[in-house]
């Protein structure tokens, strides 16, 4: 439980050996670059050096069994959804530092659910050079305000393709593995024609973006209470109504009288959409609620969405304590309780 109340319930970490997406890194072969979640798009910029002709960047993407989706390449620009796509020569982030050649841009946020594995390639397409010709071949990825890592391949440059490395999805969390695989093949489209060729995209699993929508109702609470901490302190059943407030909406449940063990009659609110990386809030508020008098608060419940996706689908029977606020702690209130919330969670 985080400081403030709130219940994260999941919280993803940056795994040992990869590298912090705070800090700008210098990859090396087979390293891999997590991205924040906060990162919704960038840019994978090429350079290289190659005397006397040119290569071109493109992109091969894939879905979680390795299968081949699309191509991004200079005889197709962009994919089916624009999500992957060339940046024009006039864009800065393909021209802001010097050797700077092609550059993709990569929208996270439209890329197709079923897409786990976008593979970065270099080719030389000229007909009389090869990769042992290039003297280098970089890849700078930038999120539009800084770079977050570059990559430079300088030893080991044969055939005529250089595979860069796989931005590799699971679930909502995007990294970049690098590689370092010469293929013969001088196109994006001809790097598919030898099976051999994806040896390195074959030893990498993704997984699909699930989109979930969740539904919530109170269901019971136990032990529900309010009480004082003074000298002779008392302690009362009560008639509990709880109301559920997330995004603008808000739903009470049916008051349950004298009762420390409330069942309610609620039914499942639809709140949408659920993503493993919405840090939005849901809070229960447990009154006490007694005719002609004005509602007693009796404590909160706090959920992270987020953190409730990673139970998956299904229909999930969910605990947690009411607590209370500084204030209403600093006048002498006492709360006890739990919530059960049944958390639904189904695929879209």
């Amino acid at each position: 439980m985080a400081d403030d109340g709130v219940y994260v319930y999941f919280q993803a970490t940056t795994p040992l050996g990869m590298r912090n997406p705070k800090e700008f890194a210098k990859l090396r072969p087979w390293e891999t670059y997590v991205f924040d979640t906060n990162t919704r798009a960038v840019a994978a910029i090429f350079g290289w050096e190659a005397p006397g002709f040119d290569l071109d960047a493109a992109a091969a993407i894939f879905d979680e069994n390795k299968q081949c989706l699309d191509f991004v390449w200079w005889d197709n620009p962009n994919n089916e959804s624009s999500s992957i796509a060339f940046l024009t020569k006039d864009n800065t982030a393909a021209s802001s530092h010097p050797g700077d050649k092609e550059a993709l841009k990569i929208d996270f946020q439209r890329v197709p659910a079923n897409v786990t594995h976008i593979l970065l390639v270099a080719n030389v397409y000229s007909k009389d050079a090869s990769m042992d010709d290039v003297r280098s071949v970089s890849l700078r990825v930038s999120d539009g305000p800084k770079d977050l890592f570059t990559y430079a391949v300088t030893t080991g440059l044969e055939g005529t393709s250089m595979l860069m490395g796989t931005m590799l999805r699971n679930g909502p969390y995007w990294s970049f593995v690098s590689m370092k695989q010469p293929v013969l093949a001088r196109t994006v489209t001809e790097v598919m024609y030898d099976g051999s060729n994806l040896r390195g995209i074959n030893a990498l699993d993704g997984t699909p973006l699930r989109r979930l929508r969740l539904g919530l109702a109170v269901r019971t609470a136990r032990n529900i209470t309010s009480m004082d901490n003074e000298l002779f302190g008392s302690r009362k059943s009560c008639n509990p109504v709880m109301v559920v407030s997330h995004a603008g909406q808000r739903h009470e449940s049916d008051v349950v009288t004298n009762s420390y063990f409330p069942v309610f009659a609620m039914e499942p609110i639809d709140l949408g959409e659920a993503k493993p990386t919405d840090s939005s809030v849901i809070e229960v508020q447990c009154y006490h609620r007694e005719e002609g008098c004005e509602d007693e608060w009796l404590g909160v419940v706090k959920v992270c969405v987020g953190g409730l996706t990673a139970k998956g689908p299904g229909s999930h029977a969910v605990w947690l304590p009411l607590s209370g606020t500084k204030e209403k702690k600093a006048s002498g209130k006492v709360f006890t309780g739990t919530v059960q919330l049944e958390v639904n969670l189904t695929d879209l």
